[in-house]
């Protein structure tokens, strides 16, 4: 339920805040829309299937302790949570250096710049090594 009000919160704001953007970029009174229905549309073409990917793996994140205490213990889901949770501490540096290099990384191959994207996700091996 917290994730689905924090999505709510977070499109009511997202609504607002492409709202004011269209205001600021000269949209008159009685003129269409136009410009901010684009923007709001090409933002959830772009993010809508990192958005869903987003929610499921936060709801896994919580629902498999649910379940583990369920089949399991409450001491046994304890445990459990612990150990997912150093599991996640390792992987957020990963997740981080993806996100960074990601972008570069898809511009270098829609270039068929095979060698940059070689030294970009050499660099980004590296990093997560370290």
């Amino acid at each position: 339920i917290p994730v689905v009000a924090a999505a709510l919160i977070s499109v009511a704001l997202l609504v607002r805040r492409v709202q004011e953007e269209g205001r600021q970029q000269g949209s008159q009174e009685g003129e269409d829309d136009g410009p901010t229905t684009a923007l709001f549309a090409q933002f959830w073409r772009f993010s809508a299937a990192r958005s869903v990917q987003a929610t499921f793996q936060i709801m896994v994140v919580y629902l498999d302790v649910i379940l583990v205490g369920g089949l399991a213990s409450s001491g046994a889901a304890g445990v459990y949570t612990i150990a997912s949770r150093y599991t996640y501490l390792g992987t957020t540096p990963a997740q981080g250096v993806s996100y960074a290099i990601g972008p570069q990384l898809s511009s270098l191959l829609h270039r068929n710049d095979r060698n940059g994207a070689n030294k970009i996700y050499h660099a980004g091996t590296t990093w997560i090594v370290m």
